[in-house]
């Protein structure tokens, strides 16, 4: 699978047109379908950018903005953060026929390759790649914050909260670890959720000092070596652990007496939510069908020489609060809900 990462290019903004009756078609287009319609796995950190000729509506009406066709021109001139490439932009537009378009969707600093489509009657279609000169000093803040420390594949320094503190962030590739559930199969949830490709997993390092840029540490490396050597051992070893505590956590769901009305009458779990959910089962594969792993977290206090490593699940039987999975060299030493993942003790 191509990523967004690596169709990144210095001073290059690749431009798409599409059709969308509203906001809310357009922001849900931006996400599975586009990467299936053009072939690329998008960085959900880094979504490209939309303009659109959208009406005065009542403060009350937030959501679904109506899309209006507007000339391109106008369009383009929505993007506030450069000029130097919309006269090019605009050209390519109207040679191809665009000249009135409900939206224009720009990525910064990317070049795409039109082999890569795979619809070509997809919602939004690809007018090309084009000069950004002004881009460098885009490009050049970016490429600060990468980090290229083997073992790890290139990380991103992502910042969070208030304050200094951020993380590592990248993508990972387990190879042995397919055969789970999607996420939208397992979700009673209505909205779509944008599965990554069979194997891959957003990966966390959490920095030694949080307030500072410094490299992974050994003790990391070597965690994260010993995933990528050991990885399907430590698979097998994350269901099992699973597996041990499933049996408890299914009596506790569904056999605990709840009562909705003040305690005058009860019923138990089994009567209120729904069996197959949190079915019965007799091995650790049977769990492959119910949960659906995303995150891969190397954290950061050293034991032995190693750090601990945490596994983040989605589960059919708890969705707001997931599944975490917490291992040491390979070996679980604690099963929780999704925050177990990533909480060093």
């Amino acid at each position: 699978m191509v990523y967004q990462d690596d169709l990144r290019e210095e001073q290059v903004v690749a431009v798409w047109i599409g059709d969308f009756e509203n906001e809310d078609e357009l922001t849900e287009y931006i996400g599975q379908p586009f990467e299936k319609d053009f072939g690329f796995l998008l960085d959900q950190n880094d979504l490209p950018a939309y303009a659109g000729n959208f009406p005065e509506l009542s403060s009350r009406r937030r959501y679904g903005r109506p899309l209006l066709e507007a000339d391109v021109h106008d369009l383009l001139a929505a993007f506030d953060w450069s000029d130097d490439w919309k006269d090019e932009a605009e050209r390519l537009c109207r040679q191809k026929g665009f000249d009135l378009v409900k939206t224009v969707v720009v990525f910064p600093n990317l070049r795409y390759r039109e082999e890569l489509c795979g619809n070509l009657q997809s919602r939004l279609q690809f007018v090309g790649n084009i000069l950004w000169i002004g881009g460098r000093e885009q490009w050049q803040a970016r490429l600060k914050t990468l980090l290229d420390s083997p073992p790890f594949p290139v990380l991103v320094r992502k910042p969070f909260g208030d304050g200094d503190l951020f993380s590592w962030e990248g993508r990972v590739h387990l190879k042995s670890w397919t055969g789970f559930a999607t996420a939208e199969a397992i979700s009673g949830m209505s909205f779509r959720f944008s599965d990554l490709p069979e194997g891959i997993f957003d990966l966390d390092v959490t920095p030694s000092d949080l307030t500072r840029s410094k490299m992974p540490t050994h003790a990391q490396a070597r965690a994260f070596q010993h995933l990528l050597d050991s990885e399907e051992a430590i698979r097998s070893a994350v269901l099992n652990g699973i597996f041990a505590v499933y049996g408890e956590w299914r009596e506790n769901y569904y056999g605990e007496q709840i009562s909705s009305d003040g305690g005058k009458t009860y019923k138990t779990g089994w009567e209120l939510y729904p069996p197959e959910n949190m079915p019965e089962i007799k091995n650790p594969n049977d769990l492959l069908c119910m949960i659906n792993p995303g995150t891969v977290h190397v954290l950061s206090k050293e034991i032995d020489g190693f750090v601990r490593i945490g596994f983040g699940f989605r589960c059919k039987w708890d969705e707001e609060h997931g599944l975490g999975v917490l291992t040491h060299k390979g070996i679980v030493v604690e099963v929780g809900q999704a925050d177990t993942a990533f909480t060093d003790g």
